[in-house]
């Protein structure tokens, strides 16, 4: 007969995460999801479609309730879903909830899965707060918030004396509604106003005793909110729903996480829409850099990542990595989101050496080791000043080793999915101005991440320490909030 310790240890074997009874650790999933659209694109000020929207709208609720059941079995505490997720592709006044005031949620016990008169109108809303009471799970979702301001003293506002918000919302375990954030940096085809605060933050405590912020998308290569967030108000858990559009080789999705995360030495919780089309996809849970668990896939399937999570993400040493290995395709529609910057590329050739390349101010310089293969040509590249190519400019500077989409100089910076040349040793690094906040990112060539050990990072230099791997980007992505 089996001994009690050895029946105890099999069931440990067979649980996919198990929640930690003390305060020091907290079970968290993230959802990528692959929304249910509307076949017809409705006129934004058209309320005739109101019944269509919120059918729209409760079939991605039925999505989500299948992610928190399956969340739910793991133990998870809290579950973060896709930025634009609720939206059927649409920016239409018939999917906007009326939300209260952020002053209104501070001040009230808002439950709306019991409060049917203040919110008989917002059924998708009742539904979400009713979802997180009955699995005992905080939920953090993107809606879209109808607002009404005053045409005649605000110029921003239509005619119609309404404006739309990209909003995240985050309910408790019991229901109960704990906050809203206004996303702050629209991307290039949101039809939403910006809001009229300076920022807007959003900070919550759950009912498991862990506080956290909230921000969306792009919002993540900015002082306000995502920087502040942690150097003035001390937050080191942040849930991002997210709707990222990845560009390869740099500026991917799960790439973008993991520096934020490294750099700022927070939680993060990044949730991603699921469309391979568009080139949507990735998503992951970090520790200070550390990959708890990541999904890229552009195959139509979804995922529910759950990984054990410590509060404080200085504590982070005995935690395990996973990484999805499933097959995944490339195709999909180029040219969705912007263009890259004007960088200057050289690239390089041979099995070691040293290169540079300056743009204006900034001079980047790479030393390498590999084993050069003919059939893959790399380039560093160097750019210095605004990024127009979205819809709100940024001053950035940026050193980029990557793998170019060819084997002629003019392919390089071009999109690249994978890579096979091995790299034993490399440093990136550049005369970044003393404001420039860097983002370090590294990429392998099946498109894995490296986990924090992996890189020493000091201030403007990022070194590879490890086996020998493929690449396919090692980027130093710096932004200048300053300007």
């Amino acid at each position: 007969m089996p001994s009690v310790s050895f029946l105890f240890l099999l069931v440990l074997s067979h649980c996919a995460v198990i929640p930690n009874a003390a305060s020091d650790y907290y079970v968290a999933a993230v959802a990528e999801h692959d929304p249910i659209f509307a076949e017809v694109p409705f006129d934004p000020k058209d309320t005739a479609n109101l019944s269509s929207a919120l059918r729209i709208m409760m079939l991605n609720v039925d999505k989500y309730e299948q992610y928190m059941t399956q969340a739910n079995a793991s133990g998870a505490q809290i579950i973060v879903v896709p930025e634009g997720g609720m939206l059927g592709g649409e920016e239409s006044l018939a999917y906007m909830q009326n939300l209260p005031t952020r002053d209104e949620i501070s001040q009230r016990n808002f439950v709306p899965c019991d409060d049917i008169d203040t919110f008989a109108n917002e059924p998708v809303l009742r539904r979400l707060s009713c979802l997180a009471r009955r699995f005992s799970m905080a939920l953090v979702v993107n809606l879209g918030d109808v607002q009404p301001c005053q045409p005649l003293v605000d110029d921003r506002c239509p005619r119609t004396g309404l404006s739309f918000y990209n909003t995240d919302v985050v309910f408790d375990t019991d229901g109960k509604l704990l906050a809203k954030y206004h996303k702050r940096h629209l991307y290039i085809r949101e039809q939403l106003f910006v809001p009229a605060e300076t920022v807007d933050y959003a900070i919550f405590e759950t009912s498991f005793g862990v506080k956290f912020g909230v921000f969306t998308c792009f919002d993540i290569f900015f002082e306000k909110p995502a920087h502040l967030l942690v150097t003035k108000y001390g937050v080191r858990n942040i849930a991002f729903p997210t709707a990222w559009v990845n560009e390869f080789p740099y500026l991917v999705s799960t790439e973008v996480q993991q520096a934020y995360s490294r750099s700022m030495g927070v939680n993060l919780l990044a949730a991603n829409l699921h469309i391979p089309r568009w080139a949507g996809t990735g998503s992951g849970i970090y520790s200070k850099g550390r990959v708890l668990a990541e999904f890229m896939n552009f195959q139509n399937k979804t995922k529910v990542l759950i990984a054990r999570v410590p509060v404080n993400p200085d504590n982070n040493a005995s935690l395990m990595s996973h990484y999805d290995d499933d097959e995944y395709y490339d195709e999909y529609e180029d040219g969705i989101s912007g263009n890259h910057p004007a960088f200057i590329y050289k690239p390089f050739y041979g099995n070691e050496g040293n290169v540079d390349v300056c743009y204006e101010n900034l001079c980047c310089h790479l030393k390498f080791s590999r084993s050069a293969r003919d059939d893959e040509l790399y380039a560093l590249g160097a750019f210095s000043g605004f990024n127009t190519s979205e819809a709100e400019k940024y001053k950035m500077q940026a050193c980029t080793l990557l793998k170019c989409a060819g084997t002629h100089p003019s392919s390089c910076g071009q999109q690249v999915f994978n890579a096979t040349t091995p790299f034993e040793s490399l440093i990136v690094s550049g005369t970044f101005s003393e404001s420039t906040f860097i983002y370090p990112m590294f990429m392998t060539g099946n498109r894995h991440l490296v986990n924090p050990q992996n890189l020493h990072l000091e201030k403007g230099s990022m070194a590879y320490i490890g086996d020998s791997v493929p690449v396919l980007t090692a980027t130093l992505y710096g932004r200048i909030f300053t300007e």
